[in-house]
């Protein structure tokens, strides 16, 4: 997108959240707007019972808050950056202070989870968990619906690869949570 030839004309992350929303979901990466499609049902019951585990845990133990999917946040400026996670995870003490508002979340969330979209390259997953982890996430965990795994996301390149008898542990990150993987893909 250019205003004329050979001039960049970048959208800003406050030109995103007034953009009309309707059947495709967007993300902005170096101030390029990024349509997503909309969820399958597969994707959205595992996605509800995912965010619903995590939500009780870190509300039975005063951990933070879980955001839902479609939650804004803004990983940098000029150009800007705003993602939106499929589930995410900012730590209480992040959010002491902060008031409410209508825009995007502030810097990355400690954890956040992805589905690995059938219309996704592997080049793209990669290079946003990348962004995540880049912008201070501490855990990105890229659920794959097809295969039925989950790779884990650290930084320094430490990775993991989940299966249907191993446990997605919250680790340092999410203290105490613990959740089979076949409870995932049930």
């Amino acid at each position: 997108m250019s205003a004329h030839a050979g001039s960049p004309s970048w959208i800003t992350a406050d030109a995103l959240l007034r953009m009309p929303r309707g059947r495709i979901r967007r993300e902005l990466v170096r101030g390029e707007v990024r349509e997503l499609p909309l969820r399958g049902a597969g994707e959205g019951a595992m996605l509800a019972r995912l965010s619903m585990e995590m939500s009780d845990h870190v509300d039975r133990h005063d951990l933070g808050q879980v955001y839902a999917a479609g939650t804004g946040f803004q990983l940098a400026a000029h150009p800007d950056t705003v993602l939106a996670p499929a589930v995410s995870f900012v730590r209480r003490e992040r959010l002491a202070g902060r008031p409410p508002s209508g825009g995007y979340f502030p810097g990355a969330p400690e954890l956040v989870v992805e589905v690995v979209s059938p219309s996704a390259s592997p080049d793209v997953i990669r290079a946003k968990a990348a962004d995540w982890l880049a912008s201070g996430c501490r855990m990105v965990v890229l659920v794959n619906l097809d295969d039925r795994t989950v790779h884990v996301c650290r930084p320094h390149n430490e990775t993991a690869l989940l299966t249907g008898d191993d446990e997605l542990d919250g680790g340092d990150v999410l203290p105490g949570w613990c959740l089979p993987v076949r409870r995932i893909f049930s």
